[in-house]
């Protein structure tokens, strides 16, 4: 079972915190103190004036504030859930930094993950993107997941690789870099048209205004309906349909027509 502390007030030594265990520890109040995160999952929800230093495979999170320089080899994941995460101060990443952001929506900040960084900051690692709340990412959605603000911020670099759930077809991830400020996710593309499969049956016949079901695209006095449901040719005259059904004095009539 995974277990959480969650910490309002803590003796450190040397002014150090060192999360060094499984699980997840939780700071609710201000820190001034610096943290080593070696194992486990650290979450600033308070604010924490050191420098950070997360290990690989190690967690840093929360939807707090951390003052001190943070160093990164580990994963970034803004929020509790849901959040906004900031560091007033310089971050620096190595080649196995994830960064990890929720999406459940398109309105910041409620709906998916940000990190807001106040300092030069170089980027790379991996950005990881995790799908939520019964969110269906549609063309155009843009998420400013990584902002560089404040004086004298700037943004460096762009993440080494992408780890993004599959879209629909014909949609895609794309990371766009405005200038040194801002990283944003964008779903781009143009969904594949999805047919039933009459709709799709009737796609080789070239022109649009044919396809009806009741019009008669070959020309052959058999409607595209009849025609499909006897897996006959539209485009192709002599390709009859081999049944139709006529009404005749009340009567519906089943017509067997020579091929």
């Amino acid at each position: 079972m995974r277990q959480v502390f969650k910490v309002e007030m803590l003796v450190t030594r040397n002014q150090l915190i060192t999360k060094s265990g499984p699980g997840t520890l939780v700071l609710q109040a201000p820190f001034g103190s610096a943290a080593q995160i070696q194992n486990g999952r650290l979450l600033v929800n308070g604010s924490l004036s050191g420098a950070v230093t997360v290990a690989t495979g190690a967690t840093l999170g929360g939807t707090g504030v951390v003052g001190g320089a943070t160093m990164l080899d580990g994963v970034m994941a803004p929020g509790v859930g849901i959040g906004t995460f900031a560091i007033s101060n310089q971050l620096s990443d190595g080649v196995t930094a994830v960064y990890r952001f929720e999406l459940g929506g398109t309105n910041a900040p409620t709906d998916y993950d940000q990190l807001v960084v106040s300092d030069v900051h170089t980027l790379q690692g991996t950005l990881e993107v995790v799908v939520t709340n019964g969110y269906v990412p549609a063309s155009g959605d843009r998420f400013n997941i990584l902002t560089n603000s404040g004086t004298g911020g700037l943004l460096f670099g762009t993440f080494t690789s992408v780890n993004a759930p599959a879209l629909a077809s014909g949609l895609g991830w794309e990371v766009q870099y405005t200038g040194t400020e801002l990283a944003t996710l964008v779903v781009t593309g143009t969904p594949a048209a999805v047919f039933t499969p009459y709709e799709q049956w009737a796609q080789s016949i070239t022109n649009p205004a044919l396809r009806g079901e009741r019009e008669d695209a070959d020309g052959d006095g058999y409607d595209n309906l009849l025609e499909y449901s006897q897996g006959t040719d539209a485009t192709n005259s002599a390709d009859h349909a081999k049944l139709s059904l006529v009404r005749s004095n009340g009567q519906f009539l089943v017509l067997f027509n020579r091929v």
